[in-house]
């Protein structure tokens, strides 16, 4: 796979990177490091590119595949992997590996960040957490949803 940065006024390519694996899903931008997930054989990898050279700065490997991509926020990449789903945190300019967790059913998608809260969705619960430390700030767990959706009925719950 070989990643490529073109100028978006002109078009112009400004560098390539080889990258083993594929790229499946979209990349982040933040502060001038380019964050590309990339989808292994058996393992991803999670590559912070400088945005002005392409030069590799950091390099996170996981124990399965990426799940969706990453998410910049607060200083730091969030990024789930495939498997047992787990949530890893990283600082975003130097990859030190913050925290990991593993989430309820699975991360669905990237996850989302809003006032220093992550949130990750899974097919069983909406888990949120600190963006700054390890740990669940609450569990939506789908039986709070069950309580209010008819589940006998055909289709995707509804709620008003």
């Amino acid at each position: 796979m070989i990643a490529v940065l073109r100028d978006a006024a002109t078009g112009k390519k400004l560098w390539t990177v080889k990258l083993a694996g594929r790229v499946l899903y979209a990349s982040a931008v933040s502060n001038g490091i380019v964050y590309v997930p990339v989808f292994g054989t058996r393992q991803g990898k999670l590559f912070a590119l400088d945005s002005t050279t392409g030069a590799t700065l950091w390099k996170a490997n996981f124990e399965g595949n990426i799940a969706g991509s990453p998410t910049v926020a607060n200083g730091r990449v969030f990024q789930s992997e495939g498997g047992l789903n787990p949530l890893y945190a990283f600082d975003a300019l130097t990859g030190k590996q913050l925290w990991k967790t593993d989430i309820y059913g699975g991360c669905r998608g990237a996850p989302a960040v809003a006032n220093g809260i992550v949130y990750s969705l899974s097919d069983y619960a909406m888990s949120a957490f600190s963006a700054g430390i390890m740990g669940n700030a609450w569990i939506a767990l789908r039986r709070a949803v069950m309580s209010a959706c008819n589940l006998s009925a055909s289709g995707p719950c509804q709620l008003s």
